[in-house]
């Protein structure tokens, strides 16, 4: 039998952990609040709000005015989520895709320390935000980037020094503008590899 929820009156709270096995587990209209953790074995459909303050475990879910997780939310299934959503510990999708938290996000595509670099330096590109900072006197000159093996791979080089940064000629850097590409003081460059060289 499933289990439903149709008004506001009918509030569930749990002050532990809540294990749900039935299919589908419906909330029309209600909140569903979880103080623990809870796991969801069939489907869960919580049309009024989810609050959990642990981790959610399920298969397949579909909340729709919004959902509230604290330590994270993992679907083996898939997850459809129409309203607002506040995941504090990440969102994983086995088979799908990994959504994670806002900060975690970012630091995954920001280096996390300037690279060090002077005329001639091969700049690496491993992540989509580089940071680089010249360490000389005078501005850097005949840089390098390495080839992207990834058809539109998109680079940020963040200048986070008072020196301009240019890249070699294209047959060496590989960039299309080579030396006319240039890393202003204090600025950004974004480069997109088209295949065969860095082009911005």
């Amino acid at each position: 039998m499933p289990l439903q929820v149709f008004t506001d009156a009918c509030l569930n709270r749990f002050s532990g952990p809540v294990s749900i096995i039935a299919d589908p587990v419906s909330g029309l209209g209600g909140n569903l609040s979880v103080a623990g953790s809870a796991t969801v074995v069939g489907s869960l459909l919580a049309s009024g709000g989810l609050n959990v303050s642990g981790t959610l475990t399920g298969v397949a879910m579909t909340a729709v005015s919004g959902l509230a997780v604290s330590n994270g939310l993992v679907v083996s299934g898939g997850a459809t989520l129409n309203g607002g959503q506040a995941l504090n510990g990440g969102f994983a999708v086995s088979g799908g895709a990994t959504i994670d938290s806002l900060a975690n996000l970012i630091g995954q595509l920001t280096a996390t320390s300037a690279q060090a670099i002077a005329s001639g330096s091969a700049i690496s590109v491993s992540k989509l935000i580089t940071r680089i900072s010249v360490n000389d006197t005078a501005a850097a000159t005949s840089c390098t980037m390495p080839a992207s093996a990834t058809q539109g791979q998109v680079a940020i080089l963040l200048n986070e020094s008072s020196l301009a940064v240019s890249m070699a000629a294209s047959g060496t850097s590989h960039v299309m503008n080579g030396a006319a590409c240039i890393v202003p003081t204090y600025g950004q460059k974004t480069l997109v590899w088209n295949g065969t060289l860095w082009v911005g």
